[in-house]
């Protein structure tokens, strides 16, 4: 299972490495997209990397 900070565009799910739960993919909004989180449907599909480098 890949690292969300890390997967590539053609997997379907990915480990968040802060506390390895897994999330399915693909996300509304992208790694990119997510430095800046705003709102609530942001935050949520933001989720899976948070604990990533911004």
């Amino acid at each position: 299972m890949p690292s969300c900070c890390k997967h590539s565009k053609k997997a379907k799910s990915c480990k968040r490495s802060t506390d390895g739960k897994i999330f399915g993919l693909p996300r509304r909004f992208t790694r990119k997209r997510c430095k800046k989180i705003k709102g609530f449907t942001m935050r949520s599909s933001c989720a899976p990397y948070l604990g990533c480098a911004k």
